[in-house]
């Protein structure tokens, strides 16, 4: 009889509950959300971008395991240049690509929390 009468009430709290939230949510007006290009570079895989400086990268020589990859030489790309930028935690940080399909993998040498030098295109 106990359970009978608790799982009752707890039934009737929760249905009254979410019948308040949805009355809520149904009168407050829409918003976009702010565009936010650290959250689109940051999913894992490559984004097409145009850069606004001109940018040092060095090129990344894969190796297995990728911590005993190493780096060489400094190349620019000009401003105003389309590439192809991900972000990662691990390694080197950023990785950029000339092209979608470049199998020659650069970093930029920019710290990691430096989204200035770009624009999503």
């Amino acid at each position: 009889m106990k359970h009978r009468f608790l799982v009752t009430a707890l039934a009737s709290i929760m249905l009254a509950s979410g019948v308040g939230t949805v009355a809520t949510t149904t009168s407050q007006t829409v918003q976009a959300a702010p565009f936010n290009k650290r959250k689109i570079v940051n999913q894992g895989y490559y984004v097409e971008c145009l850069t606004d400086k001109k940018i040092k990268l060095a090129k990344i020589h894969w190796r297995i395991p990728h911590y005993k990859s190493w780096v060489t030489r400094g190349y620019y790309i000009p401003k105003n240049s389309i590439v192809y930028v991900k972000r990662m935690g691990t390694d080197f940080g950023w990785y950029l690509k000339t092209s979608r399909h470049a199998k020659t993998t650069y970093t930029v040498l920019k710290k990691f929390n430096d989204y200035s030098w770009f624009e999503l295109w």
